[in-house]
């Protein structure tokens, strides 16, 4: 399940996620918890809630993230508890949600202090910690909690999700004023995703995105275009209709200032049309404005 969902395979993660579910006996976690260190049920919800917010139902991921959380405290253990309230709260950075995140950083934080569980405070909570300062508008913070939970998950031998936090922290580097940064940490995810062996593509669509919107930042539009429908092309294949409607909205404003109001048109209304949910949340709210500028 894991290994698929970061190969980008989300339809097959989801796939074995409902197997273990279906598989999952109550009787058996304790047992499962001391060979694995996680409960199993709280795993699958670590990672549907992501697979089903990239898949397109932003709604359906908070139902699935709350689950989560509510059977890992009814567990009670602290660790699993700390990666259901950390890694599983990526489901609200995708949605731009830094109170929630924030709310989350202090219920583990709190945890932490009374049972010790240094992973917790310095690899964890920091990578968290800097996705909530990044939303929150304060890239100069996030530049500082992502560089330490990437250091840290680094000295324990951690290269998983790297791609991704590598590239918000080129978004907060880029939006502190150092797009030409940002844009080299950006390659840096790249060499990683392409690397023989790794091939890690859950968020690829959103390290290409970032790459096309810092070109477009640099003036450079023409060649921002390439890796915009390279990330269109990408969400397609994984049927990730949240990452299409994101790139889709960046390549749409680049059509717009090119003055291909009709292209824009077409290409955003066709994704954006296909959502049945989520239509508060940040990336509906400004497709669907650029949309009205459109029309």
């Amino acid at each position: 399940m894991i290994s698929y969902f970061y190969l980008g395979e989300l339809l097959e993660a989801r796939k074995h996620g409902d197997c273990v579910l279906a598989l999952y006996d109550p009787s058996q976690a304790e047992r499962w918890m001391r060979v694995t260190a996680h409960d199993l049920k709280t795993l699958v919800g670590v990672w549907s809630c992501q697979w089903t917010w990239m898949l397109g139902y932003p709604d359906r991921a908070v139902q699935l993230s709350d689950e989560k959380d509510v059977h890992a405290r009814q567990i009670g253990d602290t660790f699993n508890l700390g990666f259901a309230l950390t890694l599983g709260a990526y489901a609200f950075a995708y949605r731009h949600e830094p109170g929630v995140l924030f709310e989350r950083i202090r219920e583990i934080t709190a945890l932490e202090k009374e049972h010790n569980v240094p992973f917790m405070d310095q690899v964890m909570v920091p990578q968290v910690e800097g996705m909530a300062r990044l939303r929150n508008g304060q890239p100069a913070e996030a530049i500082l909690s992502l560089g330490r939970g990437l250091e840290n998950w680094y000295a324990r031998g951690g290269h998983s999700r790297v791609p991704y936090l590598k590239a918000i922290l080129a978004e907060a580097v880029a939006l502190n004023g150092d797009v030409d940064a940002g844009l080299s940490l950006i390659e840096e995810c790249l060499d990683q995703i392409s690397r023989p062996g790794w091939l890690e593509r859950s968020h690829f669509a959103e390290v290409l995105r970032l790459k096309g919107w810092m070109l477009m930042q640099r003036g450079r539009a023409d060649e921002a275009e390439e890796p915009l429908r390279a990330s269109i092309d990408w969400a397609r294949h994984q049927q990730a209709k949240s990452w299409e409607l994101r790139s889709s909205t960046t390549l749409a404003q680049l059509l717009r200032e090119r003055g291909d109001q009709n292209g824009a048109r077409d290409l955003l209304g066709s994704i954006y049309g296909w959502f049945t949910e989520g239509f508060d949340t940040h990336d509906l709210r400004v497709a669907r404005d650029l949309l009205d500028s459109l029309n």
